[in-house]
């Protein structure tokens, strides 16, 4: 069992964090996408929400890889 504080001492710890920045990343573009074409239909704005929702998508996934970084 890994000491407390120095989980990359896990061979696995990498691993899973690497998925879940990765997972975590498409999920919130596509997401985006997903959600703002959703919108554009219901008020007929198409392409405007999904542009938007997607610029949004793209920033979480930077704060996601930023606090993926920041980590200690």
């Amino acid at each position: 069992m890994p000491e407390k504080g120095n989980g990359n001492k896990n061979p696995y710890y990498f691993l899973a964090r690497s998925v879940q920045l990765a997972t975590t990343m498409v999920f919130s573009v596509v997401g985006g996408v997903w959600l703002g074409g959703i919108l554009d239909k219901k008020f007929a704005t198409y392409p405007w929400l999904t542009f938007v929702f997607l610029v949004l998508g793209v920033a979480t996934a930077f704060k996601v890889i930023f606090e993926f970084t920041r980590e200690k």
